[in-house]
């Protein structure tokens, strides 16, 4: 090779400071005093750097490469079998919904081919007397007029005596059948219809919307399905439901497949992106709901989101809770802030409500009567003292001060840590009080001040603190609650663990936030901008005494 700043002069050396390859005129000028490498002694460098390379690859790399490709093939595999399995089970689904559709088609038709013969025999039997009766009354008129071109007045006068009265007695009372005016009973499609959504005969474990087959679906055989007389509409939660084995551990492990609450309505939905979260949610009635997207890197926004997902409104301001309140006003606390805004959704008008600096603001809840419940706080912290203001606070709809509910009766112990929501239940307020920043616990308390019953969760493992993040009450003044580290857990009017309503098991990712709607319908709003619905039922509520303690017994 020649060099490049000296034509003619061939490469020598390489210059081991500057790591340069020079010709010998380069060593006399240029890099005097530097110290060179012979070619052969880089030679000998770089085929030990390359032997190593190699010795690496062969011992190292390649054998890492293929175990990734085995482990990626039996991914693979176990992805297409998993796959199969669920095509072959909604095949399996389809094949039996078809058969039972034939069933019912078959069942109406016969009905109605029987229902016609029946009918068109009467209509046959009427004709045949009415031809009868033609044929006899054509005789008395044939023999009427032998009499009258017989000119016998003897027998004229007797026929004229008698010839009506025969006549009419000729003709019998018959009746022709008259069907186009009646309502005939024939059997209703849609209540065979309805039999095609069937119902679990186990009731043991209603908690999700995942419906979980006996075995595999390659031994199951759709005439083992079991069909019980169930609803079309919104009574249950998913269309296709079989029997289920009475383990509930088993069924755990058995195949679930994903099936919605409403045929039309997918049981999950995603408004966000996988980095927001829906932080809080309210469900007025079932067709919608309002939820407040926060974090990521887009804008924090409330969205107004229908059932299917389509989003049909949306408020851009950075919220840490929401409630909606009469007349279309739609009340935020301001995220790390103290702020409480209002919001018009009629006219799309923005204002502060009201400033309670320096104090931090958290849920808030538009009551019955009309006035506001916000969890108030001086910091947003988990260390309490004499001085520290942790509090549920009253206010109008003006935003003016009415109350406080910050000791317990007319004591000075302090109710909350760290009031983090706040909902109403009859004549009591249930609060989600954060102890830690992965603990907390319900604490539900009278209007008066008075302690009702507290919560702490079902499960005492470690690893699954209770994390409660936000509360809703039924209608039937049961309590639900989202716990960020196990799923939705479900308490009895008098604050005793019923059972949880859905867990991480059954594929719920971090619940934040929950609201029940007219319809019972339990919307749950997760991180990763994900919102799940699941249909509850009154008589789904139950307590297993095998897992509960006997002291909570």
């Amino acid at each position: 090779m020649e060099c490049n700043k000296h034509p003619g002069e061939l490469i020598q050396r390489l210059c081991a400071n500057c790591n340069v390859y020079v010709c010998l005129e380069c060593v006399s000028l240029n890099h005097s005093g530097h110290t060179f490498k012979k070619f052969l002694d880089i030679m000998e460098e770089k085929k030990k750097e390359l032997e190593h390379i190699v010795k690496l690859s062969r011992d190292q790399t390649l054998e890492d490469l293929e175990k990734k490709a085995e482990r990626a093939k039996k991914q693979k595999e176990a992805f297409c079998e998993e796959i199969q399995k669920n095509v072959d089970m909604v095949q399996k689904r389809a094949d039996v919904l078809k058969s039972t559709v034939d069933a019912v088609r078959n069942g109406y038709l016969q009905e109605m081919e029987k229902t016609k013969d029946d009918h068109v025999k009467e209509f046959e039997d009427a004709e045949e007397k009415l031809r009868e009766t033609i044929r006899s009354v054509k005789c008395l008129i044939e023999g009427y007029d032998l009499v009258l071109k017989s000119d016998n007045q003897s027998s004229v006068i007797e026929c004229s005596r008698n010839a009506e009265h025969e006549i009419e007695k000729t003709i019998p009372n018959i009746s022709i059948p008259n069907y186009s005016h009646q309502n005939l009973s024939f059997p209703e499609v849609e209540e065979e219809i309805k039999k095609l959504f069937v119902q679990v005969e186990d009731e043991n474990d209603l908690s999700s919307d995942y419906v979980e087959c006996e075995g595999s679906s390659d031994e199951s055989d759709p005439a083992d399905m079991k069909f019980t007389c169930s609803t079309l509409t919104r009574n249950r939660r998913s269309p296709i439901r079989v029997k289920r084995n009475n383990s509930r551990a088993l069924n755990r492990k058995t195949n679930r497949i994903l099936l919605s609450a409403d045929i039309r309505t997918p049981a999950r939905m995603k408004v966000g992106r996988d980095d927001q979260n829906v932080s809080s949610i309210f469900a007025a009635h079932s067709g919608e709901a309002w939820m407040n997207i926060t974090g990521g890197r887009l804008a924090s926004e409330i969205q107004r989101v229908q059932k299917h997902g389509q989003i049909s409104d949306r408020i851009t301001r950075e919220a840490e809770d929401f409630s909606i309140g009469p007349a279309d006003k739609l009340y935020t606390t301001e995220l790390v802030g103290s702020l409480i805004f209002q919001y018009n959704l009629q006219d799309k008008t923005f204002s502060t409500l009201t400033d309670l600096s320096p104090n931090t603001v958290k849920g808030i809840k538009v009551l019955r009567s009309g006035d506001l419940a916000v969890c108030l706080l001086d910091k947003d912290n988990f260390t309490i003292s004499k001085q520290s203001k942790r509090t549920i606070r009253i206010l109008n709809p003006a935003g003016k001060f009415l109350s406080d509910i910050e000791f317990a009766g007319n004591s000075s112990n302090k109710l909350f840590v760290n009031p983090h929501r706040v909902e109403e239940r009859m004549d009591d307020f249930c609060v989600v009080d954060r102890l830690s920043v992965n603990e907390g616990r319900l604490i539900v308390v009278s209007k008066s001040s008075k302690v009702r019953f507290t919560y702490t969760g079902f499960e005492k493992d470690p690893k699954h603190r209770f994390d409660p993040r936000d509360v809703v009450a039924a209608s039937d003044d049961s309590i639900y609650i989202a716990d960020r580290n196990y799923g939705i857990h479900q308490l009895t009017p008098l604050g005793l663990f019923a059972r949880y309503l859905i867990t991480y098991e059954d594929s719920l990712f971090r619940p934040l936030a929950v609201t029940i709607d007219d319809e019972q319908t339990v919307w749950v709003g997760c991180e990763k901008g994900i919102v799940q619905r699941l249909k509850t039922q009154c008589c789904d509520v139950f307590i297993e005494e095998s897992d509960i303690p006997e002291s909570c017994a």
